[in-house]
């Protein structure tokens, strides 16, 4: 090619580049931001980063005056129509302004069915205030009722309309899509008051079904209810510097055939999502005599007019309102051999089938744990066993015949249905200390004199006998500490707030990398952890007197299934410290608060002390007893390395006392305290 033809064809070259220049938009000062599309992932559950936004409770039409706030959340239908309604509401200030919700799910844990198994629910927005720890059947907080009891004003409690509608199928997750809802939540068109979750049929022949759902204050943390929430957020990319084009004579000629040149293409830059264990499964074993073989249930009922007769063959069991007659029942435990190690007990519900009643007068209902055996072919009014008598006839002496711990109180005031009793508190003591298991003793109240029959285990109808329910979480993974000795790198996860566009031209080839050979570490031994020294204390029964001031308590979690409670005294107008602190390196602790009967939450925390160390501050209102529970915050946080300190410190408001440190174990360096 001669000389000319050389530079003919630069030529066109310059020419054609030229033109693509000349075509590129011009960029003036300030004003080359580009918009960018931005998803994130929220998910709102108490507990999970420090919220603690989501208030719950349920309401029931036959306890129109209880609350139920702390208790598993409850949906039923009946003959009655809705009878157990839920509250819900989650607090949505974790969204940032200006965030475009593309997707809201709200997710329920449930552990309990009963009857039909299919349930129609329907999701109302709620028009109204409301107060999860007063809130009742007639009342949205005290003092406040409902326009119609059960939240069922329609336009004034509750949206005339149903948001939407979910069918309950089966225990487990249960999701209901609440996309459009949040939004308008968010963007301030609907305040925000949550959701009422009301029965309104079922799809079975009895025509009754009930869903019992894990609370926003269970311990079973990874089980509470959840809002799943994916929005976008507009950023901005700024170019780094400022060009304008200008155009330049174009040159005509015949071009030889152009290469495209190369496209500049936005990359975001990735933020990695760090990996967590997804919740345990659920499994249910349920005990009644007659099924699958059991025959584990010993029961009987002891009566105030025959102080001297045992009734431990009957197919009927009496319970009587002040406690004129009482119920004694006991079921073997062993069938919970077969868990899998490491199991966690979530919740048990007792169930006795009303045959019969003397009147129409309700009556009140609790359990309390029996301290001593009793005999069902002997116990009597007077006695537990042939020459035993009770600590106080009818099993009723306080820290000798029984423990002073209660359920739930349960109201019944009619038949032909089931009366349930929560034995959460009892089921996992039992299983945990087999030699102590004496059953409980039930006993009724009420104003009017009442009896109710309720079939025995001895009952010739196996499916209405007495029956424990049990829900339990399987572990599905072992997490695998490392040696304190060996320091293992970990990437940690860098957050982007705002995605920069880095230029990469899409004609460039990629080189594809030779695989080399990968070395496989030889798996090390997988390390175990002793209980501490104040074990047995996972259930409140079995609570210690912590001292005041004093030394600080050293803890673990040895297994999954181990929580720590300790029991301090409190008198009126101190302010009191509940910490956990020193934590060792496997070690995030909560922290829960109850009052004296071991049931009612007062407060909790996750990490508000140091590190992932808990803190509560209770100014005490009266003289008295609190309890304290400390759990792992997920199931990987026990085992080795999961030790942590526990003081409680009182004070006048406005004084500081500093706890007094135990010194940690040796194998890890305490964070020292400011």
């Amino acid at each position: 090619m001669d000389r000319a033809a050389w530079t003919r064809k630069w030529l066109s070259l310059a020419g054609i580049l030229a033109i693509l220049i000349a075509l590129l938009p011009a960029v003036s000062p300030g004003a080359g931001a580009q918009p960018l599309t931005s998803t994130y992932t929220l998910i709102l559950q108490n507990g999970l980063n420090g919220y603690a936004g989501c208030t719950d409770t349920y309401i029931d039409r036959w306890n129109s005056t209880s609350n139920f706030e702390n208790s598993n959340l409850k949906v039923q239908y009946t003959s009655s129509g809705d009878t157990l309604s839920t509250l819900i509401r989650f607090d949505l200030s974790p969204l940032p302004a200006g965030a475009h919700i593309t997707s809201a799910v709200l997710s329920l844990n449930s552990t309990y069915r009963q009857d039909d198994t299919l349930l129609t629910i329907a999701v109302y927005r709620l028009k109204r205030e409301w107060d999860a720890g007063q809130a009742t059947w007639e009342l949205a907080a005290a003092g406040q009722p409902w326009t119609v009891p059960g939240a069922n004003g329609a336009g004034t409690d509750r949206a005339i309309s149903a948001f939407t509608q979910v069918v309950a199928s089966a225990t487990g997750w249960m999701d209901i899509p609440l996309t459009a809802l949040v939004s308008k939540w968010h963007s301030g068109e609907y305040p925000n008051y949550g959701i009422l979750l009301r029965a309104e049929g079922t799809g079975g022949p009895a025509g009754k079904s009930l869903y019992s759902y894990v609370d926003s204050s269970s311990g079973a943390s990874a089980f509470r209810p959840k809002l799943t929430i994916t929005y976008e957020l507009d950023t901005t990319s700024t170019p780094t510097s400022t060009r304008t084009a200008t155009p330049s004579a174009t040159w005509t000629g015949t071009p030889a055939s152009p290469t495209p040149s190369p496209t500049r293409t936005p990359t975001r830059t990735p933020t990695r999502t760090p990996t967590t264990a997804p919740p345990a499964p659920i499994a249910t074993i349920v005990l009644q005599n007659g099924l699958d073989g059991y025959t584990g249930t010993e029961d009987t009922f002891i009566d105030s007019f025959a102080p001297n007769a045992n009734f431990g063959s009957a197919a009927q069991i009496e319970l009587r309102a002040k406690h004129e007659k009482n119920l004694l029942i006991r079921f073997d435990l062993s069938p919970l051999s077969t868990m899998p190690p490491g199991s966690t007990i979530l919740e048990a519900v007792l169930g006795l089938w009303c045959l019969n009643q003397s009147n129409l007068s309700p009556i009140e209902v609790n359990s309390y744990r029996l301290l001593r055996p009793w005999s069902e072919s002997q116990a009597t009014w007077n006695q537990a066993r042939a020459g035993d008598p009770w600590g106080e006839p009818g099993a009723f002496q306080f820290g000798v015949d029984r423990a002073p711990e209660t359920s739930v109180t349960g109201v019944i005031d009619r038949t032909d249905m089931w009366l349930y009793q929560d034995w959460t508190f009892m089921v996992p003591y039992w299983h945990q200390h087999p030699s102590l298991n004496y059953g409980a003793v039930i006993s009724g109240t009420g104003w009017a004199h009442v009896t109710y029959w309720f079939a025995g285990s001895e009952n010739a109808t196996p499916a209405i006998r007495p029956r424990l329910v049990i829900t339990y979480s399987v572990p599905t993974w072992t997490p695998t500490p490392t040696s304190p000795g060996t320091a293992t790198p970990t990437r940690t996860p860098t957050r982007t707030p705002t995605y920069t566009p880095t230029r990469t031209s899409t004609a460039a080839a990629t080189p594809t990398p030779t695989p080399t050979g990968t070395r496989t570490a030889t798996p090390s031994p997988t390390a175990t952890a002793a209980p501490d020294a104040y074990e047995p204390d996972n259930v409140c029964a079995g609570a210690r007197d912590f001292v005041l001031n004093g030394p600080a308590e050293s803890h673990n979690f040895h297994v999954p299934s181990d929580v720590d409670w300790v029991r301090f005294s409190i008198e009126a107008g101190y302010l009191y410290r509940i910490e956990t602190h020193h934590l060792a390196t496997n070690a995030d602790t909560l922290v829960y608060l109850y009052a004296a009967n071991c049931s009612s939450l007062l407060a909790m925390d996750d990490n508000g002390g140091t590190g992932l160390g808990s803190l509560v501050e209770y100014l005490a209102p009266e003289t008295g007893v609190r309890y304290v529970e400390v759990a792992p915050a997920s199931p990987a946080r026990t085992g080795p390395y999961s030790s942590y300190q526990l003081s409680i410190t009182r004070q006048l408001p406005g004084t500081t006392a500093t706890p007094t440190a135990t010194l940690p174990p040796a194998g890890w360096l305490p964070l020292l305290r400011k």
